[in-house]
C-alpha cells in the first residue's frame, strides 16, 4: 500500500530513505512511499515519535486499477 505522511518541518532524506521526499513552501515534508503491511506502517509512525516530530497527516494513496 502506498501513503502519504505530512510533518512539520524540513525532514532529512537520510532519516526515511524508502520514502520519496517532497518539501513544501511552508517548512513541512510530505513523506510518500509504499509499505508492506500496516505493522510496517506502525513502525515509521513509532520512528516519527521516537525523532520528536510532529505529524500532520497520514493518507492511504488509492492506486488506480
Amino acid at each position: 500500500m502506498k501513503y502519504e505522511i505530512k510533518v512539520k518541518g524540513i525532514m532529512p532524506s537520510y532519516r526515511f530513505e524508502a520514502f520519496e521526499h517532497i518539501y513544501t513552501n511552508d517548512y513541512k515534508t510530505l513523506l510518500r512511499g509504499e509499505l508492506i503491511d500496516q505493522s510496517a506502517l506502525y513502525g515509521v509512525l513509532r520512528k516519527i515519535q521516537d525523532f520528536g516530530i510532529e505529524l500532520i497527516e497520514l493518507r492511504l494513496i488509492e492506486e488506480e486499477v
